[in-house]
This record gives C-alpha cells, structure tokens and sequence, in this order.
C-alpha cells in the first residue's frame, strides 16, 4: 500500500506561532511609537508638571511649611524640594502670572501655603501642534489641566 500525504494548509500548532509573532511585533511598534510622539511626550510633561505640584501642595498642608515650585523658562527646567526635572525637547512654556502678566523668559516661582492656597498662576506647555493649559487656583491650591488645541 501507498500512503499518500496530503499537505494543503497549515498546522494548528503553526497558526498559532505565526499569530504570537505577529501580535509580538505589533506591540514592540506601538509602544516604539507611542514613546516617540512629540504629542505623547507633551502630554506626559503635563501630567507629570500636574502631580509634582499637588505633591507640593499636599507637602505644604502635612508639613505645614511652604512648598515652591520653580519654572526655568530659559532651560527648560522645573525645579522643586532639592529635585530637577528636564522638560521634553520641543514642549516650549508660556506663564500667566497674576501680577505680571505673560512671562516667556527667566524664571517664575509659585508658592504652596499650609492652608492650602497659592500663589496662583497658569503655566501653558506647547510645541508646534498642540497645547495644554495648567491652572493653578490661588484660593484652595487646585491645580486644573485643559486642552487647549
């Protein structure tokens, strides 16, 4: 007898490879490109700008002292309790300071009282596409972020 072998698709067991290959691929692309996106590093400056300042104001209600934070417009730099964080490249800032109105060069400091206030401001990050709004309330120290494309 003659055994005929009859090989017209594909094995299970190589569908399957083939899939985990491929999904494998796929992940190593999107995180790839999510990481590099000019938009995505502005929207993480933003939320991390955001957090570091209700840490402070938390900080200055538990410790009770004073918590400052200090924007470095010409360096790109925030600097806060003995730590300094770079900005992204391209992600460009904009001040509104209460009492002297739009500043883009020098430095700008706001302030975290124990009772909960601030000094107040709204810090804009941008590069050339998109920007965000950072708000910070001056009465209860509430640190609000928007869209503003």
């Amino acid at each position: 007898m003659r055994q005929i072998v009859n090989r017209r698709g594909f094995t299970l067991i190589e569908i399957i490879v083939t899939l985990v290959l491929m999904m494998i691929i796929m992940a190593v692309v999107a995180v790839g490109f999510t990481h590099s996106s000019p938009t995505a590093k502005l929207r993480a400056a933003v939320r991390e700008l955001a957090a570091t300042m209700r840490y402070l104001k938390n900080m200055a209600q538990l410790k009770g002292q004073e918590q400052i934070l200090t924007v470095d417009m010409d360096n790109g730099l925030i600097v806060y309790s003995n730590r300094t964080k770079s900005l992204p490249k391209g992600v460009n800032v904009v001040i509104n300071d209460p009492n002297e109105g739009e500043l883009t060069r020098g430095k700008w400091t706001v302030t975290f009282y124990s009772e909960g206030g601030s000094t107040g401001g709204e810090i804009k990050l941008f590069n050339g596409k998109h920007s965000f709004l950072v708000t910070i309330d001056p009465v209860v120290g509430s640190v609000i972020t928007k869209n503003k494309e």
